[in-house]
């Protein structure tokens, strides 16, 4: 044994994200939470930690409904129960599947929620997170190599 810590359970078939590990393997978005153990709370990296924003609307959009209970904590309920947890400031996202669940169905009703919520960051036009993102003036200055704080040439001032 090396004393490394064995890496955390991930959710077989999840949705493959482009970032790696840092020893160029592809990771996942989908990921047993570390203080889980009954397979309950997962956490889903975003491509974009900023796309969290949009990310609640796109969820109620896709029929999820709003059960937030503090404002800078966004809670959405699937019509299953399972909940996704929203921080738009850190872009932090967690999915909770409902206790109910039967245990050997939790880790497929995690892949479920994870595959609405890559479905509506790479949804096609202008409905999806990610094509929403790209729209936004500071993500234009982003890609033009211009991150200052003024406003783009075509905005009036």
């Amino acid at each position: 044994m090396t004393g490394r810590a064995a890496p955390r359970p991930r959710a077989p078939g999840a949705p493959e994200s482009r970032s790696d590990d840092g020893l160029g393997r592809t990771r996942s978005p989908l990921e047993l939470s570390s203080s889980c153990r009954r397979l309950l709370a997962w956490s889903y990296r975003l491509p974009d930690p900023s796309w969290a924003t949009d990310l609640p609307a796109a969820l109620l959009g896709a029929g999820f409904a709003d059960t937030t209970r503090f404002e800078r904590v966004r809670e959405l309920t699937s019509a299953d129960d399972h909940t996704v947890i929203v921080v738009p400031r850190t872009g932090r996202v967690e999915i909770r599947v409902h206790y109910t669940t039967p245990h050997e169905q939790r880790t497929e009703a995690a892949e479920a929620v994870a595959q609405i919520i890559a479905s509506l960051l790479h949804a096609d036009g202008e409905q999806g997170c990610a094509a929403r993102h790209a729209q936004t003036p500071i993500s234009r200055r982003r890609a033009s190599g211009s991150d200052s704080e003024s406003p783009p040439a075509d905005s009036p001032s």
